[in-house]
């Protein structure tokens, strides 16, 4: 049996990513890494168990606050935020922070809608490694 198979290019879209927000999943409270979703103006729209245990909070106190309150504890964004930096450079941004004496390296990834609008864009939050006399950029 001989089969051809047909390769297609597929044009990248200029660097942004075109794809509509997930769907809940229950798979993604199986995942270590701590994800949320969040509107246009940085409100919790979802996220998974890992990210609950991470801020522990229930998940009625974390759904529709603004992600400064849940993560920083703050009244708002703070300097360097990920997400605003996102909005403002329209590709990924990160953001290293210590929590509880482990470091963590939040990520914004804007998601864009058919008009090239910035849909939802999600939040990961993957898992830590131990604070040490090291920056996180020289840990192994």
């Amino acid at each position: 049996m001989n089969r051809k198979i047909e390769s297609r290019k597929i044009k990248p879209a200029k660097g942004r990513r075109k794809i509509s927000p997930p769907e809940p999943v229950p798979a993604n409270d199986a995942l270590r890494e701590a994800i949320f979703l969040l509107d246009r103006e940085g409100r919790i729209l979802r996220c998974n168990k890992a990210f609950r245990d991470i801020v522990q909070k229930p998940f009625q106190d974390i759904i529709g606050r603004p992600c400064h309150e849940v993560v920083h504890g703050a009244s708002q964004f703070i300097p360097d935020c990920p997400f605003i930096k996102m909005k403002e450079s329209r590709i990924r941004e990160t953001m290293t922070i210590s929590r509880n004496g482990r470091w963590h390296q939040l990520t914004a990834d804007p998601v864009w809608d058919e008009e090239d609008q910035l849909s939802n864009p999600s939040a990961r939050w993957p898992a830590a490694w131990p604070t040490k006399s090291t920056t996180p950029s020289t840990a192994s």
